[in-house]
């Protein structure tokens, strides 16, 4: 028969078969299968090794059949994992015999050794914890985005599990690449303001601080429709409300929702420059500068997550600073 290395080994909460086990302090067992029965097994054929160096022996042996060979169920195995190392769980075969063996012997055919390495050492907190720049719309920057599936993106030790919280609550892990590199595209989100957090973990199940929060805003919903631009009076030369003027550098005003920008597009085509909504729900834009013609001009607001309403009705102006000539305005 032979000595089965099965997952089941224990140490601290951590599977002996993943090789690297945690500082939990839990109850340490290890579970040794048999492929056949055999008997002559007691605490003097298992010993724990650190370094080489035998450290401990377990305290009591359980033994139990589930139809798939014998099992000793191990404990007291806690006051032998004191310090980070590699540990050993070595079975010896003197005493021990085959029962259904014509000559008694044992045959164990594996190495009956099974190594793991304790680290009780956390891994470092990530860093630089950040929303992309294709996910911030809008204004960057100010992680206030209309984007309801945002990516972001951040740095850890290489080959490390990353665990993300949103709101306190557990979101999902990634793993952080060669070059300690990582990213996570969130599923669709509603809107909202969202506290995300980051923690390392290893493979021996140490963790790092938790990050400080990043916090973004999803924010779908756009400002309402500005009102029609108007020519300011003090802009409107000649017949009052004719809006054909001499003034190269018009004013024009208008309403919004309060907070709002005012983006414009003059001939279907959207300008550089913009106006802000006051606290009072008007705004002003003075141009500069324009040559004789004829300007169609609309507005629409903009909030710093990127959204746009609907376009404003339409103002028509003309600049007109040659004496005696007819308006050509349609």
């Amino acid at each position: 028969f032979f000595f089965k290395q099965k997952t089941a080994y224990e140490i601290r909460n951590c599977d002996w078969s993943s090789d690297v086990c945690s500082s939990d302090l839990k109850p340490a067992t290890a579970l040794v299968i048999f492929s056949e029965a055999v008997t002559g097994v007691t605490v003097d054929n298992l010993s724990i090794k650190y370094n080489d160096s035998v450290v401990d022996t377990p305290e009591a042996l359980h033994i139990a059949d589930n139809g798939d060979g014998v099992f000793w169920n191990i404990t007291g195995l806690d006051s032998a994992f004191t310090v980070d190392g590699t540990y050993t769980l070595e079975l010896l075969s003197d005493g021990i015999v085959d029962v259904d063996s014509s000559d008694g012997s044992t045959g164990l055919t594996n190495d009956p050794t099974r190594t793991v390495v304790l680290d009780t050492t956390p891994p470092s907190m990530p860093s630089n914890l950040h929303l992309v720049d294709g996910s911030d719309s809008g204004q960057k920057g100010d992680n206030r985005t209309n984007n309801t599936t945002p990516r972001i993106e951040g740095h850890a030790d290489p080959g490390l599990r990353v665990d993300l919280f949103t709101n306190n609550s557990y979101q999902d892990s990634v793993y952080a690449d060669d070059s300690g590199n990582w990213l996570y595209d969130f599923p669709s989100l509603n809107d909202g303001t969202y506290d995300i957090t980051a923690r390392s973990g290893d493979s021996a199940q140490n963790y790092s601080d938790v990050t400080d929060p990043l916090t973004i805003t999803i924010d779908t919903v756009p400002f309402g429709t500005p009102s029609q631009p108007v020519l300011d009076a003090g802009s409107d030369s000649g017949d009052l409300g004719d809006q054909i003027t001499n003034v190269t550098t018009p004013l024009i005003t208008g309403t919004a929702d309060v907070g709002s920008t005012i983006v414009f597009y003059v001939n279907d085509v959207e300008i550089n420059n913009t106006a802000t909504t006051l606290n009072d729900g008007t705004w002003s834009y003075q141009f500069s500068n324009l040559e004789d013609g004829i300007y169609h001009i609309v507005a629409r607001s903009s909030d710093t997550a990127g959204n746009r309403s609907g376009f404003s009705s339409e103002l028509t102006i003309e600049i007109d600073t040659v004496a005696d000539r007819k308006s050509t305005r349609l």
